[in-house]
């Protein structure tokens, strides 16, 4: 009866460690937890992050309004929603948007076409980035389907200065006269 006892009495003896161990085991990962959140706290409370403007934007042109156009928030986004080019005569628009460099350093960017839709009646569209000094390159072309054949060249903009985007194209003969003309434009600063 003697070694019963013992026994019961190891058992219960094995039972309490094996309890006492549970509870150091759930107090351990409970602070651990506590800990790794008091870590991600402190590292989420000191993280700073600080959103910088581009230093190249389009600004407004002589002729933007005209051609109904408006400019995003930050100003990286034109859309243009009645660009007026003519049939079989080509339409210069010599100030479509500006193209502007506020930086102390130079910048290249890219055009690019977000959206258009000038379809398949197209005969000619061009966009060139025209530098103070009369320097054009051509940065944007539309083939005779409207399809986009021509963009994401680099072009340099000096500290401080404003290229003017100059617009050139024309309609087929036989376009109706309620062809749409819009596009939307994205300017990308590259460097």
């Amino acid at each position: 009866m003697g070694s019963v006892l013992q026994k019961a009495s190891e058992m219960e003896m094995a039972r309490r460690q094996i309890a006492f161990a549970s509870v150091i085991l759930m107090l351990s990962s409970l602070s651990i937890t506590v800990v790794s959140a008091a870590v991600y706290y402190a590292l989420l409370g000191t993280m700073n992050y600080q959103a910088t403007l581009s230093p190249v934007v389009f600004t407004s042109g002589d002729d933007t309004s005209v051609c109904g156009g408006s400019l995003s928030t930050n100003s990286t986004i034109a859309t243009f929603t009645t660009i007026p080019l003519a049939v079989e005569s080509q339409i210069t628009i010599t100030e479509l948007v500006n193209v502007t460099n506020s930086d102390s350093s130079a910048h290249s960017v890219q055009v690019s076409v977000g959206s258009e839709n000038f379809g398949s009646q197209l005969t000619l569209l061009r966009l060139y980035l025209v530098s103070p000094s009369g320097t054009e390159t051509l940065v944007v072309e539309l083939d005779t389907n409207g399809a986009v054949t021509t963009q994401g060249i680099s072009v340099t903009i000096p500290a401080g200065q404003e290229y003017a985007m100059k617009l050139v194209g024309y309609y087929d003969s036989g376009t109706a006269g309620t062809q749409t003309n819009t596009m939307t434009l994205n300017l990308q600063v590259t460097g």
